[in-house]
């Protein structure tokens, strides 16, 4: 996962994981200081992402406590995600959650309007 973060944010990919790690850091970092950015991470089909994946995810949203909100997740998925996040080995990401939203599926009535259109 860390590779394809790097490459998106227009880094070299790195070998080591802990290397493609410090190098997205230092790029949201630079980011949020520099250039004055709130990098947006979204992911899409989020519960289909290994357990290791989530854990990634909760490592680049960990910042000091006296340090502003570096990296916005938007993870959307079906609501097994949900499910997930609720258990105890993702605990730490789950309280990172500020906003949630569940988007129920269309009614019988709206599924019609919407294949006539």
């Amino acid at each position: 996962m860390y590779k394809c973060i790097a490459w998106e944010l227009g880094l070299s990919t790195e070998r080591s994981r802990a290397g493609a790690f410090r190098a997205i850091r230092a790029e949201v970092t630079r980011l949020v200081t520099e250039a004055r950015q709130l990098p947006v991470l979204i992911i899409g089909e989020a519960h289909q992402l290994p357990n290791d994946g989530l854990e990634d995810l909760r490592r680049l949203t960990h910042y000091p406590m006296e340090a502003h909100n570096r990296l916005c997740l938007l993870l959307f998925g079906l609501t097994e995600l949900r499910r997930r996040l609720t258990r105890a080995v993702h605990e730490s990401l789950d309280q990172r959650i500020i906003v949630r939203h569940h988007l129920p599926g269309l009614t019988r009535r709206e599924k019609v309007i919407f294949q006539q259109e």
